[in-house]
């Protein structure tokens, strides 16, 4: 029935085209706040984000099927890698929302990188908005590439592996996170200040020209 008569979560295409212009431009606390002051609607900040969500879906719905024009002969691509990552913008209300961005990469021999697709989405409550355009655009890309190795490489957050889970088993922390942890390891191996600064150098270089370097460095790890 909904279909039928055009609404968008129980809410007509007009009033669903203002609250989401509304939401995209203010949190949905503010927003809330807007439309019980000045046009007497009291409307939870849950509905207020699921009708946003809906019309989002909608018009990435009725988009025509995205080809991607890489230019990228494709038997030089050996691999596809995907990548996302979060940060923390401050409002003008002052609270904090993530704002996302990801890449899908085409990789070629030696794992250099051929072609890479950027993704980006404002600052949401949650992750929904930018996780239906990452879909879609993988959708895509897999039509094309799909029997190829696929790997996924983000910081530690639970929800990026809950995501990747979804489209590649293979998924790598990125190097900077994976330093985090490294670097206070060595300071346990090697004590003395002066030693430690020398090795820091040595293994940092080590670790991104050298393959096989991490499989060393484990061993000194693992007593």
């Amino acid at each position: 029935m909904e279909q039928a008569s055009g609404l968008i979560g129980d809410t007509t295409p007009r009033f669903a085209k203002m609250l989401s212009w509304k939401y995209s431009h203010l949190p949905s606390a503010q927003v809330e706040e807007d439309l019980a002051q000045n046009h007497s609607r009291i409307i939870s900040r849950s509905h207020i984000r699921s009708v946003s969500y809906l019309v989002g879906e909608q018009l990435l719905d009725q988009e025509q099927e995205v080809e991607h024009s890489h230019g990228i002969n494709k038997e030089a691509v050996k691999s596809v890698s995907i990548g996302r990552d979060g940060a923390m913008l401050t409002l003008i209300n002052s609270s904090n929302r993530e704002a996302m961005v990801g890449t899908l990469s085409l990789v070629g021999e030696d794992r250099e990188v051929l072609h890479t697709i950027y993704l980006g989405d404002q600052p949401e409550y949650g992750k929904d908005g930018f996780d239906l355009l990452m879909n879609n655009e993988i959708k895509v890309l897999k039509k094309e590439f799909g029997y190829l190795p696929w790997s996924a490489v983000a910081d530690g957050s639970t929800h990026n592996w809950t995501f990747f889970a979804n489209h590649t088993p293979i998924q790598i922390i990125d190097w900077w996170h994976a330093w985090e942890y490294i670097r206070p390891a060595l300071g346990v191996i090697y004590s003395e200040p002066k030693k430690f600064q020398k090795q820091l150098e040595k293994w940092k270089e080590s670790l991104q020209e050298k393959e096989e370097s991490i499989r060393t460095l484990l061993k000194k790890l693992v007593i």
